[in-house]
C-alpha cells in the first residue's frame, strides 16, 4: 500500500491577527528587565521566560560574547 503525502498546507494555521499577538508577546518580552539567578525571591506565575549565559565556559564563548555586548542577544533557553 502506497503512502500518502501530507500537504503541509493544510496542517499550517496562519492568522494575521494570531501573528499581530505574536509580535505584541515579543515586544513586550523584549522590554521586561533581566534578574540573576537564582532569583531572589520564589515566584509561581507562569509565562514566557529566557535565560542568557554570561559566564566563561568554554563551549558557549560565542554567546557569552554576544550577550555581555548586547544583553539579551541569544537565549540559550526559551521556555
Amino acid at each position: 500500500m502506497a503512502q500518502q503525502r501530507i500537504d503541509i498546507s493544510l496542517h499550517t494555521f496562519r492568522s494575521p491577527k494570531f501573528e499581530r499577538v505574536v509580535e505584541e508577546a515579543i515586544n513586550f518580552f523584549n522590554h521586561t528587565p533581566f534578574h540573576p539567578l537564582p532569583p531572589a525571591d520564589r515566584f509561581s506565575s507562569g509565562g514566557v521566560y529566557a535565560l542568557y549565559y554570561t559566564g566563561v565556559f568554554k563551549l558557549y564563548d560565542q554567546m557569552a560574547t554576544s550577550n555581555r555586548r548586547q544583553r539579551g542577544a541569544q537565549p540559550i533557553y526559551v521556555g
